[in-house]
């Protein structure tokens, strides 16, 4: 998450009366939680934003959330963009894994309750009591909590956790879906760059991840912090016959090519970099 940066960097730049893009990559829950760290957080974001030459925001929910609690001004010049972009380039059309394999689903993210990883230990227990063979792949820091729990859990094997990865994408090439069960992103990049390789993606329904995959299309939505829904979205996608999946993963990457390449956030940066250049002048 971007909030010191953003609040740090806006006001060095509005009191040195440098003129400043700021980009809004998600709440975080020190901004959604209500409570004095949010009320100081939200004072803080008003001072620093109220001179900004423009405001990008991932997701539409984010920008409400900062007009409706007055953050920042209607008359703030604010824009819409897809995240951070995927890079097509790097993050290329691999091929689907074969009939035969083990069906493999994969999380990338930070072992944390946020991102929905108790949720996501719930349902790949409910889902190996009627296909015990399906394969969790998990990647990322884990939070000290989780430390005793994922020794126990490994020892059942119910998941495998292979730490923190530089390169990640060996990983998503050999899985057949990815899951993201978390409670609110900005917009999910690992949601982009799997889809960008040809991987179905299984989300929960939140501003930030909902916007990155077609319902039925490209990945399947499971509610929030529910381990019974995001069950059930994981059944179904086993239950899929092979084509259909790997049709979602092409889709998938359509959708990315169409709607999320990098190059569309890159020209949004300039195209603002270019007019505050031209307003000075």
């Amino acid at each position: 998450n971007n909030i010191k940066p953003n609040i740090y960097g806006s006001i060095v730049c509005r009191l040195m009366r440098i003129p400043y893009i700021v980009n809004i990559t998600g709440l975080g829950t020190a901004l959604v939680e209500k409570g004095r760290l949010q009320s100081n957080l939200m004072k803080m974001y008003k001072f620093a934003l109220k001179k900004a030459a423009c405001v990008f925001f991932q997701n539409h929910s984010n920008e409400s959330f900062f007009l409706q609690n007055s953050i920042i001004d209607s008359n703030v010049r604010r824009r819409a963009i897809p995240g951070s972009g995927v890079n097509l380039t790097e993050h290329q059309l691999i091929d689907y894994p074969g009939r035969q394999e083990v069906l493999r689903f994969l999380f990338i993210g930070r072992v944390m309750k946020e991102k929905g990883i108790d949720e996501l230990i719930q349902a790949i227990q409910l889902v190996k009591r009627s296909y015990p063979e399906v394969a969790l792949d998990i990647i990322g820091s884990l939070e000290e909590n989780y430390q005793p729990i994922f020794d126990d859990i490994q020892r059942e094997n119910l998941l495998k956790y292979h730490g923190q990865q530089d390169f990640v994408q060996d990983f998503i090439g050999r899985c057949h879906c990815l899951v993201l069960p978390s409670f609110h992103e900005g917009t999910a990049n690992v949601l982009l760059e799997a889809a960008a390789t040809g991987r179905p993606v299984i989300a929960t329904q939140v501003p930030g991840c909902q916007e990155t995959f077609d319902e039925g299309v490209t990945g399947l939505g499971c509610e929030v912090q529910s381990a019974e829904s995001l069950a059930d979205a994981m059944l179904r996608f086993i239950e899929m016959p092979w084509e259909k999946k790997r049709e979602m993963g092409l889709a998938g990457r359509s959708k990315m090519e169409r709607e999320y390449d990098r190059q569309f956030v890159i020209d949004a940066y300039l195209e603002e970099i270019e007019r505050v250049r031209s307003t000075k002048e």
